[in-house]
């Protein structure tokens, strides 16, 4: 990972861990409801490899999984001239209506398919185009055609890199990661030496990358594109949530993935936040000992481990666990206190029937309203 001015640069080898992670995020945003698209956008200068890496990691699940289906289809968009090139407008003259159809080799209409559904060029090509690409990376259907289930949509483009490139609008830039490739990445020559063994390119090759990266052209200057809102958030949270389930070091690419949401500094932010969270204390030792368990200083981890309390009280009728989840709650900043509190009434509004609770409450009833 490097920082390249406003932006988190990875290697290829990087890259698709990232594709994998936050394949995963995608996943568990769909489990969950969460109306979000974790879809990566490869952004980087002309042979970095974008198009291959996309094509790499759908292979490498062909090798592990050889009967599971698993495909690659690809839309160049830059071949594109409008809208109806990516769903076409027939007539259906007997039923009275327009029917819309894709072209036959997309992923459309095929609910057992499996793969990656690259968007090439997706930054040149007309602003319709990218609108409709936008809309199928967030909502997997276009006029009513849908993906199958266990298809994962990614885009690569060229950025600031080149030129002829269109900036993408906010709208857009809000439906997908943005992950920014540099050649001269730490640990780019290593992992373009593995490659190049893979696909017995010669030593002379491998050996000119190795110890002449000052011939290759200069790392361009990237823009940020990525956006902090409430769906860029809830983005990064479910790629956060992949990073403690894949099967795969994430160390090293959780903060470039993350600042691909929401950009440097709120990841840097977001990352602080959840590192602050982990180490609050256990919710179940705050509702055992909460005379003695500490209160974090930090407001964000206290409202974290606020929520975290309400969920471990549940609906429980015991009233020892209400009774110490309100006494911890009661030493809380007030303000704090006032949140936690109706965060574990509207769980479990039991909460009111202990004393502390209501000494609390009676103290502070401004808080309340």
């Amino acid at each position: 990972m490097n920082t390249n001015k406003q932006v988190l640069t990875v290697n290829t080898e990087q890259a698709r861990r990232i594709i994998a992670l936050c394949w995963k995020a995608q996943g568990i945003a769909r489990k969950s409801g969460i109306p979000v698209t974790t879809g990566v956008a490869l952004v980087g200068p002309t042979g970095t490899a974008k198009s291959s890496i996309v094509k790499e990691v759908v292979a490498e699940l062909q090798e592990k999984h050889p009967t599971a289906g698993f495909s690659y289809w690809m839309a160049s968009l830059a071949l594109m001239l409008d809208s109806g090139d990516l769903g076409c407008p027939v007539p259906d003259t007997k039923a009275g209506i327009m029917r819309y159809f894709t072209a036959g080799h997309w992923p459309f209409g095929k609910a057992d398919a499996k793969g990656i559904f690259c968007f090439e060029e997706l930054d040149r090509c007309p602003v319709e185009i990218q609108r409709g690409a936008a809309h199928i990376m967030l909502e997997g259907e276009l006029h009513g055609q849908q993906l199958g289930g266990g298809v994962y949509c990614c885009a690569t483009m060229n950025g600031t890199s080149d030129i002829a490139t269109e900036e993408l609008s906010e709208h857009i830039r809000t439906r997908m990661v943005t992950i920014f490739l540099d050649r001269n990445a730490p640990g780019a020559a290593d992992a373009y030496d593995k490659w190049a063994d893979s696909r017995s390119l010669s030593i002379t090759r491998r050996a000119f990358n190795r110890y002449n990266r000052d011939s290759l052209a200069d790392a361009p200057a990237f823009a940020e594109m990525a956006v902090c809102n409430d769906r860029t958030l809830d983005m990064a949270d479910c790629i956060l949530q992949a990073s403690r389930s894949v099967q795969f070091p994430t160390d090293d690419i959780l903060m470039p993935a993350i600042a691909g949401c929401i950009g440097v500094g709120p990841a840097a932010r977001y990352m602080a936040t959840d590192k602050l969270v982990n180490e609050a204390p256990d919710p179940e030792d705050c509702i055992s000992d909460p005379d003695g368990s500490p209160i974090p200083e930090n407001v964000s981890t206290a409202y974290a481990l606020a929520l975290a309390i309400a969920g471990a009280v549940g609906n429980t009728a015991d009233r020892n666990r209400l009774d110490g989840a309100a006494k911890y709650v009661a030493r809380l900043q007030p303000a704090l206190a006032a949140v936690a509190f109706k965060t574990v009434s509207d769980k479990n509004p039991r909460i009111w029937t202990v004393k502390t609770a209501l000494d609390w409450q009676n103290d502070h009833k401004a808080l309340l309203l």
